[in-house]
């Protein structure tokens, strides 16, 4: 019998930003949990959500269409959102798709929370 996908999703708050740390499947099976997850951060208004993908091993559309949907209702309060540490294929899809137009990807946590802000060009 097959074991059923799992995504882990923690976040972690501080006053200037919010580090979301997505590991595992972000299959269709456990989209509902991130979207869950997400909405509530919305409500907060962060000023800055970074996403650290290091440990994400697949995102489906829906998972795609999940963080863009994020992005775009974080970004009427102002709000960045940035990812970090992608494994290549996660980087792949995300160019694809054309997500990485909408939130940059950096090598690591601390050059996505100490990035200036500029005009997110495709990487």
């Amino acid at each position: 019998m097959p074991t059923a996908s799992s995504l882990h999703i923690d976040i972690f708050e501080s006053d200037h930003n919010v580090i979301v740390r997505l590991k595992g499947d972000a299959g269709v099976s456990t989209c509902d949990e991130l979207d869950r997850g997400l909405l509530k951060l919305t409500a907060k208004k962060p000023p800055l959500v970074v996403f650290d993908l290091q440990e994400l091993i697949f995102i489906s559309s829906l998972g795609l269409g999940i963080l863009l949907r994020f992005q775009q209702g974080l970004a009427r309060s102002q709000g960045r959102v940035r990812y970090a540490g992608a494994q290549k294929q996660i980087r792949d899809v995300l160019k694809k798709s054309l997500l990485d137009r909408v939130m940059p990807h950096f090598e690591s946590l601390s050059e996505a929370i100490d990035a200036k802000d500029s005009p997110v060009i495709g990487q």
